[in-house]
């Protein structure tokens, strides 16, 4: 298949089959569609195949990604104002918990969310986080803060080496204060038993 016939195929998809069809309208067909070049690389046509599936504004349930990659990005960010700050990281990851993005391939944060906007399902900037864990896997470089106001720049890694968490986690953290993590409702017995 060509990459224009794979891009039709996606919207009649999106337009047919998908259970939003009926609710959600979705991208510019014809500005996503006139962006799509055969010769272009393939991370650039997995940018625009996953920049048009964005603007329906579904997280997490709606993707298009080689099947042949397994890469993750090694650090995981939210966004408040102008800086993205670093939330969670792998085990192999340069970066730690707090750590400030300021800018991404050396453009501020407010102008890079801007010109990827689709990224962002249209959510505010503070829960903004899960836009820019796709989004950042098409980058090369975050430029970082630190305490002293000195700026690093350092490259984004693509082998990420995540531990696997507990799914059904329960924690007291305060007298009348519990924290519970259920990663989803599948295993009865071990959400019993938590």
């Amino acid at each position: 298949m060509t990459r224009l016939e794979i891009f039709d195929e996606v919207v009649d998809i999106m337009k047919c089959d998908s259970s939003t069809c009926k609710d959600i309208a979705g991208g510019n067909v014809v500005f996503y569609r006139k962006q799509v070049k055969e010769e272009m690389s393939d991370t650039e046509f997995l940018y625009i195949m996953q920049a048009y599936l964005a603007t329906f504004g579904i997280k997490g349930h709606i993707n298009f990604y080689k099947t042949d990659s397994n890469s993750s990005i090694d650090f995981k960010v939210q966004r408040y104002r102008d800086v993205l700050y670093v939330i969670d990281v792998a085990k192999n990851s340069k970066l730690k918990r707090g750590d400030k993005i300021i800018e991404v391939d050396g453009v501020s944060i407010r102008e890079f969310a801007t010109k990827h906007e689709a990224f962002m399902y249209g959510e505010t900037e503070e829960r903004q986080s899960y836009g820019w864990h796709r989004l950042l896997k098409f980058c090369n470089e975050v430029t970082l803060e630190e305490e002293n106001g000195t700026l690093r720049s350092m490259p984004i890694d693509l082998n990420a080496e995540w531990e696997e968490k507990e799914k059904y986690f329960c924690k007291a953290l305060e007298n009348q204060t519990v924290y519970m993590r259920l990663a989803d409702f599948d295993e009865e017995e071990n959400i019993q038993k938590m």
